[in-house]
């Protein structure tokens, strides 16, 4: 213990106990309720934390009153069973506060085809037998397959994304045949197009199965590329 002992509050948020620590070179932290002492937060504790934390907003999702997607035909092609929304983006560049959201129910197809395009055959995604025996209860669905739906969204902002570096925190499973939210949005341009984002998966219920951090390079389109615009305004404006 060091000398002075460092205390936070059991309503301390999470950002604020791992600050503490870093200050006072510490790696635990005793908890008081009122007077009562409850107990001691570690770093082993917040660790999962720490790549969103201290740049992200506090997460409280709902969707924007008004979405307008500008649809960009210099992606490959579009499936009518894919939902993309968009709040803020422009022709000619990209913005903080600019916001991607992309939708699609994970299939039965999806996870075979996923399990074989990336070797990833772990019995819990495709053995029912199994799976019921694991901690799930069931099969469950590729974390990275999920989280693939983050690069969905990053390819529907202007111009031409390259990840430079992912944070993730996989917060609970997605079951086969749920329809899961990519939230992409821009928090901070750093120049010469780089830019950080949030990058979160939104389950069925409206909670976080994914939450993430990305810095991504947004490079203008080639300029033999004829990308074309059309927007669509929201249902609340039609």
């Amino acid at each position: 213990m060091s000398t002075e002992v460092v205390t936070v509050t059991a309503d301390t948020p999470i950002g604020d106990a791992v600050e503490r620590m870093f200050k006072n070179d510490i790696a635990r932290l005793v908890v008081f309720d009122d007077d009562e002492l409850v107990g001691l937060v570690s770093t082993d504790d917040v660790v999962r934390y720490v790549p969103q934390i201290f740049q992200r907003y506090e997460f409280d999702y709902s969707p924007p009153e008004a979405f307008e997607y500008r649809v960009r035909h210099d992606t490959a092609y579009e499936l009518s069973e894919w939902e993309v929304e968009s709040v803020g983006l422009s022709d000619e560049c990209v913005s903080v506060g600019d916001r991607v959201e992309f939708t699609k129910t994970i299939t039965e197809e999806d996870v075979r085809a996923f399990a074989t395009a990336s070797g990833d055959t772990n019995r819990l995604h495709l053995d029912e037998e199994y799976a019921c025996d694991t901690r799930f209860g069931r099969r469950i669905v590729h974390g990275t397959l999920v989280s693939g739906l983050i690069s969905a969204a990053l390819a529907r902002f202007p111009g031409v994304t390259i990840y430079v570096s992912e944070n993730l925190s996989f917060l609970s499973p997605v079951d086969i045949g749920d329809r899961v939210t990519a939230v992409c949005e821009v928090i901070e341009d750093y120049g010469r197009n780089k830019y950080q984002l949030t990058t979160d998966v939104i389950g069925t219920e409206g909670d976080r199965v994914i939450e993430g951090q990305a810095a991504v390079l947004i490079d203008d389109p080639p300029e033999a590329a004829a990308v074309q615009f059309e927007s669509i305004p929201s249902q609340s404006d039609s």
